[in-house]
């Protein structure tokens, strides 16, 4: 299957599923210099692709006007980060779409709920911030993670004819 970048919204955000941090874990925000435990995160979670770096993260998001550390999660095995997910605004003056940006867990703590608890993170944080709507997007080969987009109540948003005929694949091979 050819990889096929694919973007999933959530139409609002009334509803939201309840906030649950599996036994063992637990979650908390950005702290000063987080951005190599997150480029490590990134990096293990999505091993195989272009590596980041501290330079990058910072060029890219945390330097921007629009991110706020107070919108990056960090699931904790014990006292060790595990999984990231942030907040994003694609424009600084953006208040209608926030963007559930880069859920990433590392290898050896994936399958137990840590992405199920910090997309949930995420979209708590931005409904609290006045965000009507969410999305994302993802890859068409990420079936784990586009279930898991599915149950907590983001659709399908095919934004083109090639992209439309990706999806129909993904949901005849998911069942829907």
């Amino acid at each position: 299957m050819q990889e096929h970048s694919i973007r999933m919204i959530r139409p609002h955000l009334n509803d939201l599923p309840a906030l649950v941090v599996p036994e063992g874990y637990s979650l908390r925000t950005a702290w000063p210099g987080y951005e190599e435990t997150w480029v490590q995160i990134i990096n293990a979670a999505f091993a195989g692709t272009d590596d980041w770096t501290v330079e990058q993260c910072r060029e890219k998001f945390t330097s921007r006007p629009q991110f706020d550390p107070a919108g990056m999660f960090f699931a904790c095995a014990g006292e060790v980060p595990v999984g990231t997910a942030f907040a994003w605004r694609d424009e600084p003056g953006e208040r209608v779409w926030g963007r559930v940006h880069w859920v990433g867990v590392v290898p050896q703590h994936q399958g137990h709920g840590l992405g199920r608890a910090l997309v949930t993170a995420v979209l708590h944080y931005l409904a609290r911030h006045e965000f009507p709507k969410a999305f994302l997007d993802t890859e068409n080969f990420r079936v784990p993670a586009i279930r898991l987009y599915l149950s907590l109540g983001f659709e399908p948003y095919p934004r083109d004819k090639q992209e439309e005929a990706v999806w129909q694949d993904i949901m005849t091979r998911l069942g829907h």
